[in-house]
């Protein structure tokens, strides 16, 4: 094989790992958007769910919250049965530790972020290695000055 020739060869293999190298990247890169998208998602969905709720108003005199509907005055017993609207969820009455399905919402979603920062730490660390190594690649693989 004549110098020439070996150049040649050498300048198309550079070319095509390049190109693979590259290709690779962007499908990172794509990855690594997504990524950042789902945990934009999450990080809206964690602050909503983290929003303060009004106290619903006060249906009696008592101090006592009623374990049926979650009102303060009044309490649910065999004497005196609540004739208002089971509480529904968190949203309704605000008080977290009546809905422990909220908490468990909450941790879910946090423990889902932690997940998806740290996917997105080791992403960015590969598209930092692939980028590392095109520079370098473009260094080591590129045709030498050919001896005549």
């Amino acid at each position: 094989m004549q110098q020439s020739e070996l150049n040649q060869y050498v300048s198309n293999t550079a070319s095509q790992q390049n190109t693979f190298v590259s290709a690779k990247r962007t499908q990172i890169s794509e990855r690594n958007k997504d990524l950042q998208d789902e945990l934009a998602s999450l990080r809206k969905s964690l602050e909503l769910l983290e929003t303060p709720v009004e106290e619903p108003v006060k249906l009696g005199k008592g101090v006592t919250i009623c374990g049926h509907c979650h009102h303060r005055g009044h309490g649910n017993d065999a004497r005196h049965a609540c004739k208002y609207v089971k509480c529904i969820g968190f949203r309704y009455c605000g008080y977290q530790k009546l809905h422990p399905e909220h908490t468990q919402d909450i941790s879910d979603v946090k423990r889902q972020i932690k997940r998806l920062e740290s996917e997105v730490r080791k992403v960015d660390e590969t598209i930092k290695t692939i980028t590392n190594f095109e520079s370098k690649s473009e260094t080591y693989f590129s045709p030498r000055c050919s001896r005549t």
